[in-house]
This record gives structure tokens, C-alpha cells and sequence, in this order.
């Protein structure tokens, strides 16, 4: 930690300049410190992207827990959970996706032709076509080229 105070050159005044860093406190609230920035931790590893396969287990899963009363709502699932409430809606989603397509996913274990993991943010568009077999149609294009329109 190093602290220096001279005399402006100008005549203006004392200047004093120290080391400083900034924190974060409760609440999002930035704090100063005094000293240098404290080391950080190497960063974590991004977490692991599931699978469509994986997600749609959950979602059937967090349905069956619904349905028996065990949990009386979504909202209640994600307090008892790691996600969020908008979290739990888009994985309960992947119910609206034709059965056929389901049993797609599921078989395939959400792995496209070429072996690329299909994510449930790349089925949203198809939780949106009400058609059955328009969905089924773009779900077979998305499968072949999932690892182009996967995300």
C-alpha cells in the first residue's frame, strides 16, 4: 500500500493519492477500500449445459410433483430449487412439444446426427407451433442441424 502527499506544482493545493479498490457490499452497494485489489480466485467453470433430454426428464419430473400435491405450484418449485421462477416456466415448456417429439428427444438423449448436444433454448420456437406435424417437420430439420442452431 503506498500513500504519497505533495504540493501541487501550481500552487493549488495539497494533492494526496493512495491505492484504492472497489468492492462490492450487501445489496450491490460499491465500497471503497483502501490497499491494493485483493487476488481473485481463478474463474469457475461455466456450468454445464443439460441437454434437452435432461430437461425434459425435469420438466415431466417438477409435472408429476404438481400433479401429486407434493408442491402446490411452479412458484413453489423454484423456491425449493436452484432456478428461477421464469426458469421453471421455460423448462415446464418443453412440455407443449408434440409427443412425438418427446419421445425424440428422449431416444436420441437431446444428441443431434452429429453427435451435438441439443439445448432447450434450440426447442423454443418449436414449444410455439401449435401444429403437430409442422413441429415434428422442423423438429427433424432441427435434429440434423442442431449444431448450427443450438445455442
Amino acid at each position: 500500500m503506498s500513500r504519497h502527499a505533495r504540493e501541487s506544482s501550481d500552487g493549488g493545493g495539497l494533492t494526496v493519492e493512495f491505492d484504492v479498490s472497489f468492492g462490492k457490499a450487501g445489496r450491490a452497494r460499491r465500497v471503497m477500500h483502501e490497499g491494493e485489489a485483493p487476488v481473485m480466485p481463478p474463474e469457475a467453470e461455466p456450468p454445464k449445459r443439460r441437454s434437452a433430454a435432461e430437461m425434459l426428464g425435469l420438466a415431466h419430473y417438477f409435472e408429476r410433483l404438481v400433479r401429486e400435491g407434493r408442491v402446490c405450484d411452479y412458484a413453489e418449485l423454484a423456491r425449493r430449487t436452484s432456478f428461477t421462477r421464469a426458469r421453471i416456466t421455460q423448462v415446464m415448456g418443453l412440455l407443449l412439444l408434440p409427443p412425438a417429439v418427446q419421445e425424440d428427444i428422449t431416444v436420441r438423449d437431446g444428441v443431434d446426427s452429429e453427435g451435438n448436444v441439443v439445448g432447450e433454448h434450440a426447442l423454443r420456437g418449436l414449444m410455439r407451433i401449435q401444429d403437430w406435424r409442422e413441429a415434428r417437420r422442423q423438429w427433424c430439420i432441427l435434429a440434423n442441424e442442431a449444431s448450427q442452431l443450438s445455442v
